[in-house]
C-alpha cells in the first residue's frame, strides 16, 4: 500500500476553525428535523445530544432530546427510519444553538 500527498491546498486547520466546521455540519443535518418519540432507557435531562443506532448498531444520525415524559422523551431528528437504540454522546456544547 502506497500513501498519497496530500494536496498543495490542503493545510493544519486552527482549532477554532475545526469547531466552526463540526458546528456548521452539524447544524446542517438538523435542517430537515422534525419530532420524534421514543423510550428512553435512563434518566436524561432536555438539551441532550443522542446518536440513534439500527437494530445492527450502525449510526443513524443525532437527536436532540427536548421534553421528558416518563419513560418517553420527545427528540428532534432528521432520522426517519426504523430506530433500534439511542445512545447518550458527550457532545454538550453545540446544543444550545440547535433548534428545539
Amino acid at each position: 500500500m502506497r500513501l498519497a500527498q496530500a494536496l498543495p491546498e490542503a493545510r493544519r486547520k486552527p482549532p477554532g476553525e475545526r469547531r466552526r466546521n463540526r458546528l456548521e455540519k452539524l447544524f446542517a443535518h438538523f435542517q430537515e428535523a422534525k419530532p420524534r418519540a421514543f423510550p428512553l432507557e435512563a434518566k436524561a435531562e432536555p438539551g441532550r445530544l443522542f446518536g440513534l443506532l439500527d437494530a445492527e448498531g450502525f449510526f443513524l444520525g443525532y437527536a436532540r432530546l427536548l421534553l421528558v415524559e416518563g419513560e418517553r422523551g420527545l427528540f428532534l431528528t432528521p432520522v426517519a427510519g426504523e430506530v433500534a437504540r439511542l445512545e447518550a454522546t458527550r457532545l454538550l456544547l453545540p446544543t444550545p444553538a440547535l433548534p428545539g
